[in-house]
């Protein structure tokens, strides 16, 4: 590689690694507490809808029927063990309580430095957007260059099949 190309490479190079790692890590960043807030809600929602009610209900109105609206079935693992959910009972019964004590460790917790999930497709859209910037680029460097450069290991071949006038 000539000592012109290789400091122009190593640079794509390195900015194409810093938004995979910022891509990578969107997902996994901490969300404000007022979007947490509205996911617990939404959880216990979800959960509370997943309790039959009126199932449950329906066995103190039979006379001779085995009263076990609290009972709790479990599904055997491949282990042995035996798994249960109490999550849509106790959302169920205890949705405010649960809110409420949730609601407060969540508030207690530090401010995180995260997006908001309203702003995440756009830093999404705009990180995607600049790796295929930064890999167009990269390519263009390849191909032009005239050596037999190689190319990074996880190169999209998308990326590396395109015709010279699409980089």
């Amino acid at each position: 590689m000539t000592s012109k190309l290789a400091p122009r490479l190593a640079e794509l190079r390195d900015k194409i690694t810093q938004t995979q790692a910022e891509l990578a890590a969107l997902p996994d960043q901490p969300l404000p507490a007022v979007d947490a807030l509205a996911r617990l809600d939404a959880w216990i929602a979800s959960e509370a809808a997943r309790f039959d009610a009126a199932q449950a209900a329906r066995a103190f109105t039979t006379q001779g029927a085995h009263i076990d609206v609290l009972q709790v079935q479990g599904l055997r693992n491949t282990d042995a063990s035996v798994q249960t959910d109490l999550a849509p009972l106790l959302c169920a019964l205890f949705a405010p309580e649960i809110k409420a004590r949730l609601s407060d460790v969540i508030q207690a917790l530090p401010a995180p430095p995260g997006p908001a999930l309203a702003e995440r497709p756009a830093i999404l859209r705009r990180l995607t957007d600049e790796l295929d910037r930064l890999e167009r680029g990269e390519e263009r460097l390849i191909r032009e260059s005239g050596e037999a450069l190689p190319r990074r290991g996880d190169a999209r071949p998308e990326i590396v099949l395109l015709p010279d006038g699409m980089l």
